[in-house]
């Protein structure tokens, strides 16, 4: 329901939905209900919006888990990387959408998806910015393959370090530096 809530306050116009995986279980305790909330978020686009898929798992999400719907603008990304530009991706597509008499934008995207793209949020001189809200579930790192082989318990001792990849940062005070406002919430009725 944390989704669903979030769209009551703030309706996205744009919406971005990441993979299902196990790396954000702490935050909402199963896959069942990162599914559900992530099909929240499809659920609460108005009629005409734009939706923004993020590669790999969560083009799959999308298919799997958000009701059906005519309406929406779906795009997605596929790089050699899979998650590179997202941030760009977003950028762009709302000053499209903004430009196009749409309202403002809002983008849902892990923490690793957002390192890879940091200069997405670095507009060049002169250049406009969109009405854009970047939500990062910060968990220290990537959980899209605690869903494939390197996932598997007898490689456990080492998979945090080699692909769920830590990284350690404050992305706060990252957001911040690159000339954004940022704020961390650490509890869902912030």
């Amino acid at each position: 329901g944390h989704i669903a809530r979030l769209c009551g306050i703030a309706r996205p116009a744009i919406g971005v939905v990441l993979n299902v995986g196990s790396a954000h279980l702490g935050e909402f305790g199963s896959a069942e209900v990162i599914a559900t909330s992530k099909g929240e978020l499809v659920a609460a686009l108005p009629a005409g919006a734009l939706l923004v898929l993020g590669s790999s798992t969560p083009v799959r999400d999308g298919d799997l888990l958000a009701r059906p719907r005519a309406d929406p603008t779906v795009l997605a990304n596929r790089g050699v990387a899979g998650i590179d530009g997202t941030i760009s991706t977003a950028v762009g597509a709302a000053l499209a959408h903004q430009g196009a008499g749409g309202g403002p934008a809002f983008a849902l995207m892990g923490d690793l998806t957002f390192l890879h793209d940091l200069t997405g949020l670095l507009p060049g001189a002169g250049e406009p910015r969109p009405d854009l809200t970047v939500v990062v579930p910060d968990n220290d790192g990537g959980g899209i393959f605690a869903q494939l082989e390197p996932g598997q318990p007898q490689y456990a001792a080492s998979y945090r370090r080699v692909f769920g990849t830590p990284h350690g940062r404050d992305l706060v005070a990252v957001a911040r530096s690159l000339g954004w406002a940022a704020t961390a919430v650490s509890d869902p009725t912030q």
